[in-house]
């Protein structure tokens, strides 16, 4: 019993692993079309219709994102991902966040306030190698 889960886990990697891999080429086909657009080679935009196509590539950028992680947890599981310890500062990444909340916001009435330390917020963090 405790082979058989070895191996439907290993199947499990394998199957994410691939999934992920064989996503990453049409999502990179349909951001590459989607920037061409952005940049009016077919022909001019309305302001509107660029407004769609910059949250289109935004949720592209992050599904892409979400593969990449999935992607990397394939390789930990596997255990060949390599890591390196060295300081980063959290600002960029607290700013993307707060950008991300305060465009979901304005579709809302929801309100938040955020206050960050002044430049660089340092933190301790793993970057695979």
């Amino acid at each position: 019993m405790a082979r058989r889960l070895q191996e439907l886990d290993q199947m499990k990697r394998d199957f994410v692993s691939h999934v992920s891999h064989e996503i990453k080429s049409p999502l990179a086909s349909m951001r590459e079309t989607t920037e061409l657009l952005l940049d009016g080679i077919p022909g001019a935009l309305t302001d509107r219709q660029k407004r769609l196509l910059e949250l289109n590539l935004r949720s592209n950028q992050r599904l892409s994102s979400m593969i990449g992680n999935l992607l990397d947890l394939s390789r930990m599981e596997a255990g060949v991902m390599e890591y390196e310890l060295r300081s980063q500062d959290l600002l960029p990444l607290l700013q993307t966040a707060i950008a991300e909340l305060r465009s979901r916001r304005a579709r809302n009435t929801s309100r938040s306030d955020v206050r960050c330390p002044s430049p660089p917020c340092w933190c301790s963090a793993t970057r695979t190698a």
